[in-house]
Parts: C-alpha cells; structure tokens; sequence
C-alpha cells in the first residue's frame, strides 16, 4: 500500500513539475492594422491638421518594442508594459523653403478591446526656436 501511494505522490510530483505556464506576449493584442483618426495641434505655427488612413503594427525581434507603421509610411518604435505603450522619441529633419527643420515626436497608447487611443507632444524646431503641440489618435483594429 506504501509503495502505491509513494507511486502516486510521484506521479503528482512530476507531473506538475511538467506542466509549463503560458506566457502570453503583451504585444500581441496590438498587431494588426488599424483606422486610425488623428489630429496634430501647434498653435503658435497655426497647425491644426487632422487626419484619417491605415496604419500597423508588428512586433520588433527584440524585447518587448513594437513597430508602428504610420499613415505617411513613418517608422515609430515603441516599449510595450502590459496594455499600454509608450513611443520612443522620433525625429526627422528637412528643409523647407531653404530653413532646416526638425520634428520630434513623443507620446503614448493604450488599448480596450479593438480601440487603441494615444497622445503625445510634438515639438518643431526651425530658424532657431521651438514651438509645442500635442497629438493625439484613436485607431480601431480591422
């Protein structure tokens, strides 16, 4: 009788020991393609521009960074904790009409469902200053 309930105590033993937990990667609830509504306001330029298009996003090979294929076919990168995200900065520079300027954008986005909503600052430096708006976006997944 000993030996048939050590034989079961040993069959509990290495059976849980077996069992492996799932681990569910974060970023997976936001890849996917998206509509996406958005607006972008830097009152002392006199920029208010919405905008509305697709835009995806798919996770990155390292950590726990997703990639974030815009409208205008922009790259942004962004950390994933949980249902929330929160971009990398991005900049770019160009010229306009012969003055060099330079756009960075920081922000962040959480998701409820299919609905992902996200804001953030935008700052554009040219001919020496710099002027601040914000941003923000609501993307449905398709």
């Amino acid at each position: 009788m000993k030996k048939i309930a050590l034989f079961f105590i040993l069959l509990l033993v290495i059976g849980s020991s077996c069992k492996k937990d799932e681990e569910v990667d974060p970023r997976d609830q936001f890849v996917g393609s998206y509509t996406v509504q958005s607006i972008v306001n830097v009152p002392t330029l006199g920029i208010v521009n919405s905008s509305t298009g697709t835009c995806t996003i798919s996770k990155v090979s390292d950590g726990n960074r997703i990639k974030i294929t815009n409208i205008d076919g922009t790259t942004q990168y962004a950390n994933v904790t949980g249902s929330n995200y929160v971009y990398e900065k991005y900049s770019e520079t160009e010229t306009i009409e012969g003055e060099t300027a330079t756009i960075e954008i920081t922000g962040n986005g959480s998701i409820s469902g299919n609905i992902l909503t996200e804001s953030g600052m935008i700052t554009i430096y040219i001919i020496g200053e710099s002027y601040t708006g914000i941003w923000s976006g609501t993307m449905v997944k398709q």
